[in-house]
């Protein structure tokens, strides 16, 4: 749920499954520990990970609307670009406050704050187009959810077979999950009506919130060391885990009314009626996302290759669920390797990384962006920035 993780990893578009060393494979395949670990130490300093995106608007779109007179076809251009479940928005920061790694046994302590919006094309509409004599406006396809989690993860790796042309290894990792605040809309609805004599309508949402919480999280992961310098790996997220929302849970409650709202109105605030208390709550419970991921490295003179297949087990109604096919090429040597990455499928559809090591005595640094569609493409959607750094002895 909540694993740490280098840039490296983002710089080859997480193409990580079989390529991914040390403490970065905590995150993609615990089994990876045991590959060139030797007995050596290694230690992350702090390092994080931000990754913002939205399912509609593009920095493009938004360079064409900001400050501009919107005509009636740029309206709805922009209401075009909003699918039918409404305009999504979703942050995630992940970060890495310590880890430590002797041989095949890890300990790491991470943070993770996330939260995702999604407001009902009708809303927009609304704004944008004003309203329309008989025409309903609903806004029940509004829904958020947020959270902000601590975890303390133990990991551990060893050989299941080994012989002279190739190693079986498998790894897990066990997440204990310490819950700051969390945040969750349980229902909301809405609709507002234009008739002859004025605007009338009501809304009422429901939403939970959450001063702590605990739970737990477990990952697994096979790696196959192969004859020719072939690694193959298997791993997958979250097989078994649950969070408690149980410390200081209170239910929001929030209605408002409207009644013939009209211009000849001295004080429209006389036609808007609005409530709001709060009630202790019921504990309520989140699944974490089970991921599967398949991949496989090699490494060609100084390319190092990696590929991955990442599939959700989990489904979401509000994204695709197809798989995703990420490709990873890094060029190895001894102070600076620079990375390239690309994707495609999966919720995002098509992905392209970049980032750059540098290796300064015992300090590896380094760091990576991604995006959505590609760099200068101003049709992106998303970008993530990530940052690392690790200290070998």
């Amino acid at each position: 749920l909540c694993s740490a993780t280098t840039a490296r990893s983002a710089g080859l578009c997480n193409a990580s499954t079989a390529s991914s060393r040390g403490l970065e494979s905590i995150k993609w395949n615990p089994a990876n520990l045991v590959c060139d670990s030797g007995s050596g130490f290694e230690m992350i300093s702090p390092s994080i990970t931000f990754d913002a995106r939205n399912n509609s608007f593009s920095l493009n779109r938004y360079n064409e609307i900001s400050g501009a007179t919107l005509s009636s076809s740029d309206k709805q251009e922009i209401l075009s670009d909003i699918p039918d479940g409404g305009l999504r928005m979703d942050i995630n920061t992940t970060a890495t406050l310590l880890g430590i790694r002797k041989g095949n046994i890890a300990f790491t302590i991470n943070g993770l704050g996330t939260g995702f919006g999604t407001i009902d094309k009708d809303i927009v509409d609304l704004v944008l187009m004003g309203n329309e004599i008989n025409r309903e406006f609903s806004f029940n396809n509004t829904d958020a959810q947020g959270h902000a989690i601590a975890s303390a993860t133990l990991s551990y790796a060893r050989p299941l077979l080994t012989n002279k042309t190739y190693r079986l290894s498998a790894g897990i990792n066990t997440h204990y999950l310490y819950g700051i605040f969390g945040f969750d809309i349980a229902s909301a609805t809405g609709n507002i009506i234009t008739e002859i004599d004025g605007i009338n309508g009501s809304a009422s949402a429901e939403y939970l919130t959450a001063k702590g919480g605990s739970g737990y999280a477990i990952d697994i992961g096979l790696c196959l060391q192969a004859p020719r310098g072939w690694t193959f790996g298997l791993s997958t997220s979250n097989i078994a885990g649950s969070m408690n929302w149980d410390s200081d849970v209170e239910l929001h409650q929030w209605t408002a009314s409207v009644d013939s709202i009209a211009l000849s109105n001295d004080d429209i605030s006389d036609q808007i009626t609005t409530t709001e208390s709060s009630v202790p709550g019921q504990n309520w419970t989140e699944k974490p996302n089970r991921v599967l991921r398949v991949g496989c490295s090699n490494k060609f003179g100084v390319l190092k290759f990696s590929a991955d297949v990442t599939q959700q087990i989990t489904k979401r109604s509000d994204l695709k669920n197809n798989p995703e096919l990420s490709f990873g090429f890094e060029i190895g040597s001894k102070f600076i390797q620079p990375r390239f990455g690309f994707a495609v499928g999966g919720p995002a559809q098509q992905r392209v990384a970049t980032g750059l090591g540098l290796n300064i005595g015992h300090t590896c640094l380094d760091i990576a962006a991604m995006t959505s569609v590609g760099f200068g493409n101003k049709e992106n959607k998303g970008v993530a920035l990530s940052s690392s750094m690790l200290i070998r002895f």
